[in-house]
């Protein structure tokens, strides 16, 4: 898996994004509040993406037990998809606090984490 960089994007730089190719294996990144994925699919078919929950129950004193699944999504071929920031159950404590993404398919795939001020 591959590591991918928070982008710190301001009004100053012009919100440029620089987007890595999609890695095999998958991409992690540190897990941030404000940190969104945005994933590129050059590709002429569409490309399944998968967030992975790392605490997939959660037990809340007022609310109980809350469960959290993995986040699917569709990406259809020449789109971009923007998955906004995800909460702490898709922070990985045991990987130093890593989101996982899998993806079903790569080729022409690129991905982007970002992060507004």
């Amino acid at each position: 898996m591959a590591d991918l960089t928070v982008q710190n994007l301001s009004d100053e730089d012009g919100g440029a994004v620089t987007f890595a190719a999609a890695d095999v294996a998958g991409d992690k990144f540190v897990w941030d509040s404000r940190a969104a994925i945005v994933i590129k699919n050059d590709d002429v078919g569409s490309k399944t993406v998968t967030v992975t929950a790392a605490y997939t129950a959660i037990n809340d004193a007022t609310y109980g037990e809350l469960t959290r699944s993995n986040i699917v999504l569709a990406v259809a071929a020449g789109a971009v998809a923007v998955i906004p920031p995800v909460n702490v159950a898709f922070r990985n404590a045991a990987d130093l606090n890593k989101v996982a993404l899998t993806y079903d398919a790569v080729t022409s795939l690129s991905v982007a984490v970002i992060r507004t001020h």
